[in-house]
């Protein structure tokens, strides 16, 4: 994370310091350095957690006159993968809308460990469909994943995926045949609800049960927030 700014007055032999807040009303001091020769600067930092983290630029050094910048609020993320994420760990397909497994699968060639994997399942009433909410409650700002046909599918499968929030808004679309893979990365922000939506359509005839369907696979799934 970069944070710039320009000191006015800035006689020369200045030194700058980055500080963080602490909990209360303390600050760490992160780094500092000496002004350009236009006043400005410039600092690079790691922050040391998720969450919300307050920084601030002051004068310490080449002046009598003790200086503070505006307090400036960071909001830090990081990527999860949904399966590691507690909250969505029960979630399940709405009855009778397909069955879900989270075990690593092979897809295009590639074996994910994070995967979301969604069939149409037996006696599916829905023509093929299958979908699955996650509630985000707007905490998260983007959604990321590869998704194609697990490698067992039957040669010439082809599936259909949708990405909706909320409101049902499609965030991302597209078709799928086995041995292809599509990556998907979508903004997510201010939605309170994430909607994985396939289609197999007629799976194995399925008027009845199969030994096996056809998986539709959201590998690496993840999303980023707090």
């Amino acid at each position: 994370m970069a944070i710039t700014g320009t000191v006015t007055p800035h006689p020369a032999g200045i030194t700058v310091t980055l500080q963080q807040q602490l909990q209360g009303t303390g600050w760490l001091s992160v780094s500092e350095q000496a002004l350009r020769s236009n006043g400005t600067f410039s600092f690079s930092t790691e922050p040391i957690k998720v969450g919300l983290t307050t920084y601030r630029v002051v004068t310490t050094k080449g002046t009598t006159y003790v200086g503070s910048s505006a307090r400036v609020p960071v909001r830090v993320l990081h990527w999860q993968y949904v399966t590691d994420i507690a909250e969505f760990e029960h979630v399940t397909p709405t009855p009778g809308s397909g069955s879900l497994t989270t075990d690593p699968i092979v897809s295009d060639g590639v074996r994910y460990e994070h995967a979301i994997s969604l069939d149409p399942g037996c006696y599916n009433q829905w023509g093929g469909n299958a979908w699955i909410d996650y509630i985000l409650e707007r905490q998260y700002e983007q959604f990321s994943a590869t998704d194609g046909l697990d490698d067992q599918a039957a040669s010439g499968a082809t599936a259909t995926y949708v990405v909706l929030g909320g409101d049902g808004k499609k965030l991302a679309t597209g078709a799928l045949v086995r041995s292809e893979a599509a990556k998907v990365k979508v903004s997510v922000n201010g939605e309170y609800r994430l909607r994985l939506w396939i289609n197999v359509r007629d799976p194995n005839n399925a008027a009845g049960c199969s030994p096996y369907f056809t998986h539709v696979v959201f590998g690496d799934a993840q999303v980023l927030g707090p």
